[in-house]
């Protein structure tokens, strides 16, 4: 898979300035770290740039996206009731594709905030809840407690994840109409960063 990554996650969130990376490892997923820029605050190799310790680009040529959007990666996936779903099903529609674990504190802690953002765009954008590396009745424990109401997929061996190059959770990626990825945000989203990131998308969406 080429660069998709080289697409500067910190523009998604435009009215910040700043944006402190909150997210749990993954211990188990090999990333490309020169692939991915600001998303543990340590330095990258991608070309001459640097991150601080909060996450924030340092070089100036950061300031902008250099990369074109690339189509996401094709997966296929079960969903808790054992249906199967394709990326493709979902083409044609606004994306927010969250990779997320019950064990992951700032997953639980987006959570909320991720279903509320679903339900306030309900028929204008679609979040897939990709959990990662756990059993069945793990994640249906944790959703009837949680009393979630959001599309739950089961990437039950990682491969999607690692296809993704997910290195951290949460991490969630933006994909518009056409099937691009517009860009990414690894960490914990608030809801005010999920209105920011969602205009941002529209606002890129290259099937425009």
């Amino acid at each position: 898979m080429k660069q998709i990554y080289k697409l500067f996650w910190l523009s998604l969130i435009l009215v910040a300035s700043l944006v402190v990376f909150t997210g749990c490892s993954q211990g188990n997923t090999k990333a490309s770290k020169s692939e991915v820029q600001g998303a543990t605050g340590a330095e990258t190799t991608a070309g001459t740039e640097t991150t601080t310790e909060t996450g924030a680009q340092a070089s100036e040529d950061s300031a902008e996206i250099t990369h074109e959007p690339e189509l996401a990666p094709s997966f296929e996936l079960k969903t808790l009731k054992g249906e199967t779903v394709t990326l493709e099903a979902y083409k044609g529609q606004y994306l927010f594709v969250n990779f997320w674990a019950t064990w992951c504190q700032y997953c639980d802690e987006e959570m909320p905030d991720l279903m509320a953002f679903q339900k306030s765009h309900k028929g204008e954008m679609t979040v897939l809840a990709i959990n990662v590396n756990e059993e069945n009745s793990v994640v249906q424990k944790y959703i009837d407690k949680k009393k979630l109401d959001l599309e739950i997929l089961l990437d039950t061996d990682g491969t999607v994840s690692q296809l993704y190059q997910v290195s951290a959770f949460p991490t969630t990626f933006l994909i518009d109409k056409a099937g691009k990825i517009i860009g990414y945000v690894p960490g914990k989203l608030t809801a005010e960063d999920m209105e920011s990131a969602y205009k941002y998308l529209i606002e890129k969406d290259t099937s425009k």
